[in-house]
């Protein structure tokens, strides 16, 4: 606060000098005038619309929906993405003026599916259908999850066990197959 310091006779005030130190919130982060905060939601809600009751910094609380017949979109990391204007921080020197509050959805996928509920999910979910053209006579193969670094790494120490047809570090397998067979 330019001159607002304590005056003396014949001397210009000083200036009063605030140091603001932000202190981390559990749930929201900050950055500048716009707010993110995180919050989990089933393969369900995703599908079919969501609602929930967010009580903001100031004690403000609200409810945040999905539109009618919305899909959320995972963008990144099975995350959706979604704004509320003017529901962030006071920008700078424009206090009646609010950046924006994201609202980061984590989709929660089930660990498995009921195998009696497959054909009517099918039926009801868009996609492509079971059958693999020329696929009578391939292998069948199942993924597994694995750590795209420890696979790198396993390549630079000579290759994993059992990682037959592989010619060496970066290189594909030769030949049909699947590598842990």
């Amino acid at each position: 606060m330019h001159g607002k310091a304590d005056e003396q006779p014949g001397c210009d005030a000083g200036d009063v000098t605030f140091i603001v130190h932000q202190k981390e919130h559990p749930e929201f982060r900050r950055r500048n005038a716009d707010l993110f905060l995180t919050k989990e939601i089933s393969l369900l809600e995703a599908l079919t619309g969501f609602r929930r009751v967010i009580t903001h910094l100031d004690g403000r609380r609200f409810v945040v929906k999905s539109a009618p017949r919305e899909v959320i979109q995972p963008l990144a990391e099975g995350a959706g993405l979604k704004a509320l204007k003017d529901e962030g921080m006071p920008t700078i020197r424009h206090p009646f003026i609010f950046g924006t509050l994201f609202l980061i959805l984590n989709i929660k996928f089930p660990d498995e599916v009921d195998a009696t509920l497959i054909p009517r999910l099918r039926e009801a979910l868009p996609g492509p259908g079971r059958e693999v053209p020329n696929a009578s006579t391939a292998k069948v193969c199942f993924f597994e999850d694995m750590d795209p670094m420890a696979s790198v790494s396993s390549e630079r120490q000579g290759g994993a066990p059992g990682r037959e047809g592989v010619d060496g570090p970066g290189q594909l397998p030769h030949g049909p197959g699947c590598p842990h067979q």
